[in-house]
């Protein structure tokens, strides 16, 4: 049994589950608002690349953000459209964001 953690009664789970249930709460709204912003991204994304944007901090931010879209489930074909077309600008920087990608979110 976890030190400190009382067993009669459970206060310290009772509030320890409370806590994990609105934290919880918060990610799911917190996703159904994010989720919102994609057509928007994929807008953008399109813009990027239609009007052949070449400025790598610009690029490497969006695909910085879109690695952390993907932690709520969505922007996998957003990250990967992007990355593909920085690959005809950095070959090099553009694997290095596919392993990312896959050291995040792929399993072994």
């Amino acid at each position: 049994m976890a030190k400190g953690l009382k067993t009669k009664g459970r206060p310290k789970f009772k509030k320890y589950n409370e806590n994990f249930e609105t934290a919880v709460r918060a990610i799911l709204v917190f996703r159904e608002i994010a989720q919102t912003q994609i057509p928007e991204i994929r807008q953008q994304i399109g813009t990027l690349i239609e009007e052949r944007e070449t400025n790598p901090h610009i690029i490497e931010h969006t695909l910085d953000l879109l690695l952390d879209m993907a932690q709520l489930g969505f922007c996998e074909p957003e990250f990967r459209r992007l990355n593909n077309y920085y690959a005809t600008l950095d070959e090099e920087a553009s694997k290095d964001y596919t392993r990312f990608y896959k050291e995040m979110y792929e399993e072994d």
